[in-house]
């Protein structure tokens, strides 16, 4: 969780102690820098001579939820405060958001779009492909380009990266035919690019005969990997069936998958 200077960027999971760091947090800051705001106008040297002149940088609370919160849910937490420089700050605040899951999204048509979208609010990092140059441009206009340490999290590709083969842990297909998806999930399979699972978009009938395709010209690789194949995902029997409803049922069933995944490791 960040102050910087305007707002609280993050959380530390909300509620009354959630707001107990928010005002020791302040109350700290403006012991060590009477006019925090006023600093922020200054250049960057004149901001890292007065943090260097600081002589307490950091400090600790403990809060006990149950007993001094009256909480139900109970329990104890430790908040460490840290003034640091704004822009070291940032970095590490954002840094510290993004998920560690490496994932994989093919396809940057509508649900794809609305996918990143969700993903890039969630600090999820990912490569995406798209061999149309009108989509690639398209999908570059959605991801973060500053600041570097942020936008490194995500890549556009023309094509998978099977001649130097990356590992991802989760791949999500929704290429614009069926043909495509095929080949994609094929290239996945054969190059032991994905270790959880491949997810893809459609309905029943084309999980169906992808299946049956990939089982018959894959063969062995079939029998090793089918088992990461998921194919329907997405699916909305009734009711808002927009991209953005699909690529939120589309996100809810990954969330499922890697807490099943962390709950069994």
């Amino acid at each position: 969780m960040l102050y910087d200077g305007r707002a609280f960027l993050g959380t530390i999971g909300g509620g009354q102690a959630e707001l107990w760091a928010m005002r020791d947090g302040l109350q700290f800051l403006h012991q060590q820098i009477p006019n925090p705001n006023a600093l922020l106008t200054q250049n960057a040297k004149t901001i890292e001579a007065v943090i260097h002149s600081i002589t307490q940088k950091t400090i600790q609370r403990d809060y006990i939820l149950g007993g001094d919160g009256k909480q139900c849910c109970g329990g104890r937490i430790w908040v460490e405060f840290a003034i640091m420089h704004p822009k070291m700050a940032m970095k590490y605040h954002h840094e510290s958001l993004m998920r560690p899951q490496r994932i994989l999204i093919i396809g940057a048509g509508h649900v794809g779009r609305e996918l990143a979208k969700l993903c890039i609010n969630g600090h999820w990092g990912f490569d995406w492909v798209d061999e149309r140059p009108l989509y690639r441009q398209q999908a570059q206009n959605i991801i973060p380009q500053k600041p570097k340490y942020i936008a490194k999290y995500y890549n556009i590709l023309a094509q998978l990266p099977t001649q130097t083969p990356k590992k991802y842990d989760y791949a999500m297909i929704m290429a614009h035919n069926h043909e495509l998806d095929s080949q994609y999930c094929a290239q996945l399979m054969q190059n032991g690019m994905v270790s959880h699972k491949i997810l893809m978009l459609g309905s029943l009938a084309k999980s169906q005969k992808i299946s049956f395709t990939l089982r018959q010209t894959l063969g062995n690789v079939w029998d090793q990997m089918g088992h990461l194949y998921e194919c329907p995902i997405g699916s909305i029997n009734h009711g808002d069936k927009s991209p953005f409803a699909v690529a939120i049922a589309v996100l809810h069933r990954l969330i499922i998958l890697i807490n099943e995944d962390k709950n069994a490791e």
